[in-house]
């Protein structure tokens, strides 16, 4: 999970330059640095990403249900931003997204051991 995890760390990095500047630059990194850690090719990236990331970083079910909304949220932002619709995120969205990031790369840390292949295969059957 090295490159996949140096990656998502890279795009973090770069999320955290650009709240700095621009939140909509924040919010694209944060989302490709998300990807990066938790999808693959050819894949639904909204149902996917929005379960993965909460399987992987909710500490309950009732948490877990809160974060896979508002990813969705987050992910329709995205589209929003990058399909130049003129939505703008909140400071809030963004500081949403950046800890939900924050806590998947920390994770992602303490699992390296694993692809990236068998960890998105745990989170699924999770």
């Amino acid at each position: 999970m090295e490159s996949t995890l140096g990656l998502a760390l890279i795009f973090y990095y770069l999320a955290v330059l650009a709240s700095r500047r621009r939140l909509e630059e924040a919010v694209v990194n944060l989302m490709i640095a998300a990807e990066a850690l938790l999808i693959t090719k050819n894949e639904c990236i909204q149902a996917n990403l929005s379960r993965r990331l909460s399987t992987l970083i909710a500490e309950n079910e009732t948490e877990k249900a809160e974060i896979s909304e508002k990813m969705r949220e987050l992910c329709d932002l995205r589209s929003d931003i990058v399909h130049g619709r003129g939505k703008k995120p909140s400071l809030n969205n963004a500081q949403i997204l950046f800890n939900y990031v924050r806590r998947a790369v920390e994770r992602g840390l303490s699992l390296k051991h694993f692809s990236k292949e068998d960890l998105i295969a745990k989170l699924d059957k999770a």
